[in-house]
C-alpha cells in the first residue's frame, strides 16, 4: 500500500513537472527606473550619421565643498566629495540637435506656442548657435547616448526603446563605469557651477553680477548664441544663463538628509524620501533661462521629466 502511494505521488510530480514545460509564465516587468536591455539591442534603436562631434570639455578636478543653501529648509548644506569629471564648456547647441533628431527620427514641435506669449518655437532659437531647449529629459538622455555612439563611446544609459512622443516616457539605467556622454548628477552640476577648485565664491556662476554672465527679464524675447557672456572660473558658459539644464537626478525635497558624501545621486524614483510640494515626480534641473532671473549657484529647480520648458543640455563624461 505504501509503495503505490509513493508511485502514485511520482506520478503526479511528473505530470506536474510536464505541465509547466508547455506553461507561458506571465511576463513580471521590474520597475522603469531598474531594466537593463540588451546593449546590442539599444545599438539598433537608431542609426548615427557620419562624422565626430568632439564637444569642448574641461576636467573638472574632484574635491570636497559644502552643497546646498542654508537660507532654504529643503537644500541645508552639507559636506560633499566629488570625483573627476569632464564638462562640456558649451551647452548642446539647435545646429547639434537638428542633427540628432534628423539620426533618430524624433518629433519635435519646431512651431509650438506656449501660453507666455514668446512662441512660435523657431522664434525662440533664432540661430543655430542657441542652445538646444524645449526637449524633455528622455529626450536628453537619448541624446547623450547618440552623441557617445558619434564619438565611438561606450553609452552611459541602457533605455529599452526611444520614445514614441515628446511626452512619453522610456526606462533608463545609468551604467556609472561607462566612458560615454551623460548628464551631470545635482552634486556635479553644483560644484562646477561654484567653480570646483578654482572657486571664488560668487553669487552666481562666475560672477556677483548677473549682467556679466547671461542676458534675463521679460523684455528679451529669445535666446541667444551660446558663449557669448562671461565664462566661471573653470573657463565653462552659460552655467547661470541662456537655458536651464537638465540633471540626472530625481528630485527629493529632503535628499541632503540621506544621500552619501560621496558622489551622491538620486538614482531611482523609489529612493525619494519626500517628493516636491506640487505632487509630482520630478527631476532636478539647474541654472537659469533667458525668460526667468538670476539664480545663485546653490538654487535647486526641478520639473517632471516629460516636461517642455526652456530647459537645454549640458554634457559631461567620467575621467578614466
Amino acid at each position: 500500500m505504501e509503495g503505490n502511494m509513493k508511485s502514485k505521488c511520482l506520478f503526479a510530480v511528473v505530470l506536474l513537472l510536464l505541465s509547466c514545460l508547455d506553461r507561458k509564465d506571465p511576463v513580471i516587468s521590474e520597475p522603469a527606473d531598474t531594466i537593463v536591455n540588451d546593449p546590442v539591442k539599444e545599438s539598433e534603436l537608431f542609426p548615427v550619421s557620419d562624422g565626430a562631434l568632439n564637444p569642448p570639455m574641461i576636467l573638472v578636478e574632484g574635491g570636497v565643498f559644502s552643497m546646498g543653501d542654508k537660507t532654504v529648509e529643503s537644500n541645508q548644506p552639507r559636506q560633499v566629495k566629488l570625483s573627476s569629471f569632464y564638462m562640456s564648456l558649451y551647452l548642446v547647441t539647435v545646429a547639434e540637435w537638428k542633427e540628432f533628431l534628423g539620426d533618430t527620427g524624433l518629433e519635435f514641435t519646431w512651431d509650438w506656442e506656449g501660453q507666455d506669449g514668446y512662441g512660435p518655437f523657431y522664434n525662440i532659437v533664432p540661430s543655430e548657435t542657441c542652445p538646444a531647449q524645449g526637449l524633455n529629459w528622455y529626450y536628453a538622455v537619448v541624446y547623450c547616448n547618440w552623441a557617445s555612439r558619434k564619438d565611438g563611446l561606450a553609452p552611459a544609459y541602457r533605455i529599452d526603446r526611444l520614445p514614441e512622443g515628446e511626452f512619453t516616457e522610456i526606462s533608463v539605467h545609468w551604467d556609472k563605469g561607462a566612458e560615454g556622454y551623460r548628464l551631470p548628477t545635482d552634486a556635479e552640476w553644483e560644484y562646477a557651477a561654484r567653480g570646483g577648485e578654482k572657486s571664488e565664491g560668487f553669487l552666481y556662476p562666475g560672477s556677483n553680477d548677473p549682467a556679466e554672465i547671461g542676458r534675463f527679464g521679460n523684455e528679451y524675447k529669445s535666446s541667444y548664441p551660446v558663449g557669448q557672456y562671461k565664462p566661471n572660473e573653470l573657463g565653462i558658459y552659460d552655467l547661470g544663463g541662456n537655458a536651464s539644464e537638465w540633471c540626472w537626478d530625481w528630485y527629493d525635497e529632503v535628499m541632503y538628509e540621506w544621500l552619501p558624501a560621496e558622489n551622491p545621486s538620486v538614482d531611482l524614483f523609489q529612493d525619494i524620501k519626500e517628493k516636491s510640494i506640487y505632487g509630482y515626480d520630478l527631476k532636478v534641473r539647474r541654472g537659469a533661462a533667458w525668460n526667468t532671473g538670476p539664480r545663485n549657484v546653490a538654487r535647486r529647480g526641478s520639473y517632471p521629466p516629460r516636461g517642455i520648458s526652456m530647459t537645454g543640455i549640458r554634457l559631461v563624461r567620467n575621467a578614466q
